[in-house]
């Protein structure tokens, strides 16, 4: 493993903790704080002026340092690991991104997919190759023509798209929102291999 991409990151800081010994590269991408909604047009009542102040307290508490800042890319390194995290925010993915966004991507072979998925497009940005898929229990990667996600249907059709298929149990008393929230265990969090995205979602409760 090596650069990993999570797309609409937020404040989730749990793959930085779980996997920081096996990926070196994290590149992180959010749309806030210019709005919370990537797909939806702009307003003020979409944006989160407190995002920013928000991601550099919770990546400080986590041991993650800021060594440069510059429009829409903050990069965070934690010197005990000699991990980086590339965070670009203002990112509205896939159709308003940033040139330097997408010559990252090309590196990432490994994709954080929690919370949402994101557009299919990022399949085709992605490092050619074996491909790895990191999950988490909490997040409905459900097959369904009507309601599931395209680039769920997606893998769920093909699975050879990626080679290993990773899930993260987060415990229930974990409120992983909460930017005050750490749990020293973090990385004592069960994380299970799978062969399919099927697998992976239907063992969620085990």
């Amino acid at each position: 493993m090596n650069t990993a991409v999570y797309i609409g990151a937020g404040l989730d800081l749990i793959p930085l903790v779980l996997f920081r010994h096996k990926i070196s590269t994290f590149i992180y991408v959010d749309s806030q704080p210019l709005t919370e909604f990537a797909n939806s047009p702009l307003c003020p009542e979409f944006a989160r002026p407190d995002f920013l102040e928000r991601i550099n307290y919770k990546m400080a508490r986590f041991g993650f340092s800021k060594i440069s800042s510059s429009s829409n890319l903050d990069i965070f390194v934690d010197d005990k690991d000699s991990v980086k995290v590339y965070y670009y925010t203002n990112q509205r993915f896939p159709h308003s991104i940033d040139n330097s966004l997408v010559k990252a991507i090309i590196n990432a072979s490994i994709l954080i997919c929690c919370g949402h998925a994101p557009h299919i497009q990022i399949l085709s940005m992605m490092k050619a190759g074996p491909k790895t898929f990191i999950g988490d229990n909490k997040t409905c990667y459900i097959c369904d023509d009507e309601e599931g996600d395209v680039l769920i249907q997606k893998i769920h059709k093909d699975p050879n798209i990626f080679s290993v298929y990773l899930r993260f149990a987060i415990p229930d008393e974990y409120e992983y929102w909460d930017d005050d929230e750490i749990i020293t265990d973090i990385k004592n969090f069960k994380v299970t291999e799978y062969l399919t995205l099927e697998n992976l979602y239907n063992s969620r409760n085990h």
